[in-house]
């Protein structure tokens, strides 16, 4: 039998083929990030910064079908630089390249009509100078389709106390929220998985525990102007949504609880899940068993990620378009409509969804 990603125009009805996607899941390298990370130490969890472009990426979306991508950087992202005035500084300089080169100052014109951004924050720990950005990309520069949140901060996860008042800003303007993982909090090399580095193992786990703690802590209940995209499926978290909602069925742990079974269920079923290395038929089962397909996104995860690994992932998620049962709840089509319908509502200035 020919390779899986020989069969792709096999595989794929041609409505299916003919789609064109909408990138939720695409990376950016601005210089000014790039020099940053040689700053402090050369290496993203031990792989070196691979090479990135504008051109290349429009090249990228023409390669793979799509019609539009949203850039945002993978972690560290600005906190390489740590909680204080460089790591904000970074932070603007990466909001303000990124405004230039989708909008305002194009060096391609076709970046304007096809790509908008997720910004970049500073550390949360640094609770003004996250709050000040948030200003900024929502009173001043008015371009973002939304935020690139880390899944912690430290030791912190995001439903911590100390992060309330960021909170309270994105739910005034009504953000969205990108959440990648950057690693299991108190983990770190060498001591991770059996020797493997955080995004192989640790990624799917850290959204699994950052997802799982705004709900539990009532963050989403209070907050339900916010959006939040979990990354690659949202982790592990079809799997053990069951298990997170029998936890508040033992006595002694629902009398801690900040929230009902119902208010969990509520919760989770606000997340959006991007397909982002996650399309092997268990996963897309998984996630279809626990939650709706309108919550569905596609994503790419380049340049991070190999281009013929994300031909094989296409394909294997196609195979599945065209010969699981179920395969129409993930479809092409499904994950686009989706995504012009969330991308839309978070809208600036930068109107990109026809």
């Amino acid at each position: 039998m020919a390779p899986l990603h020989t069969l792709v125009a096999l595989s794929v009805g041609a409505a299916a083929a003919s789609c064109y996607h909408i990138d939720t899941h695409l990376h950016a390298l601005p210089p000014v990030y790039v020099d940053a990370i040689n700053r402090h130490g050369g290496e993203i969890f031990g792989f070196p910064p691979p090479a990135w472009s504008i051109n290349a990426t429009l090249d990228w979306l023409d390669r793979t079908n799509s019609s539009l991508g949203f850039l945002s950087l993978s972690v560290p992202g600005p906190p390489i630089a740590g909680t204080g005035a460089e790591a904000r500084d970074l932070a603007r300089d990466i909001n303000e390249f990124y405004g230039k080169e989708t909008y305002t100052e194009v060096s391609n014109p076709a970046a304007k009509k096809r790509l908008g951004f997720f910004a970049a924050l500073p550390d949360w720990r640094d609770v003004d100078g996250t709050i000040a950005e948030i200003d900024f990309l929502y009173k001043q520069q008015k371009l973002a389709h939304g935020v690139a949140v880390n899944t912690n901060y430290g030791d912190y996860l995001l439903g911590n106390p100390l992060f309330e008042r960021i909170w309270a800003r994105l739910d005034k303007y009504g953000a969205l929220v990108f959440l990648h993982p950057s690693g299991l909090p108190g983990v770190q090399p060498p001591d991770v998985a059996f020797g493997v580095q955080p995004p192989i193992v640790d990624f799917p786990f850290a959204t699994t525990r950052a997802a799982t703690d705004i709900v539990l802590t009532g963050t989403l209940k209070r907050y339900t102007n916010v959006d939040v995209v979990l990354s690659h499926a949202g982790g592990t978290l079809p799997y053990l949504g069951d298990r997170i909602l029998g936890f508040l069925s033992i006595p002694i742990v629902a009398q801690y609880a900040n929230v009902t079974v119902p208010e969990i269920e509520q919760g989770l079923a606000r997340f959006y899940h991007d397909f982002a290395l996650s399309t092997s038929p268990g996963q897309l089962n998984g996630l279809i068993d626990f939650t709706d397909s309108s919550k569905f996104l596609w994503g790419s995860d380049w340049p991070h990620v190999s281009e013929q690994r994300i031909d094989y992932l296409k394909a294997q998620w196609y195979d599945f378009v065209s010969t699981n049962p179920r395969g129409r709840l993930v479809a092409p089509q499904v994950l686009r409509a989706n995504g012009k319908e969330l991308l839309a509502r978070h809208e600036q200035k930068h109107k990109l969804i026809k």
